[in-house]
């Protein structure tokens, strides 16, 4: 399950960050059709935080992890990880420190989700 859960941690980074630019710049991207709908800032960190909740509401229901369940909750942690430390600074996503943060946040937040995936199980 540990294996798994980085594996779509880590592809969900990987392809966040591969294709957020081209789509971003081409106002493409979901999250800013909400922010043109809404009027609010709204960003795959926000959209993270939903998915990963409702991940855990998951969890609760069924009464455990299943793959469908681990994928949305390591894809909506990626997304969280991902803007982690820029969630102030939105414009910093697209520079070389952006990217250092992306990956310094997918450490951290790997790391936790693993303790707890191994203190759980």
């Amino acid at each position: 399950m540990i294996e798994q859960f980085w594996f779509y941690f880590l592809g969900t980074g990987i392809v966040t960050r591969i294709l957020t630019p081209p789509l971003h710049f081409r106002n493409k991207t979901p999250t800013h059709f909400v922010r043109k709908k809404t009027q609010k800032e709204f960003h795959h960190f926000h959209l993270g935080l939903i998915f990963a909740l409702v991940a855990i509401v998951f969890v609760f229901l069924k009464g455990g992890i299943n793959n469908p369940i681990l994928f949305f909750a390591a894809m909506g942690m990626s997304f969280v990880a991902d803007e982690l430390f820029i969630v102030r600074n939105f414009s910093g996503y697209f520079t070389k420190k952006g990217l250092f943060l992306s990956v310094l946040g997918h450490l951290i937040v790997g790391v936790i989700i693993t303790l707890l995936l191994v203190l759980a199980f």
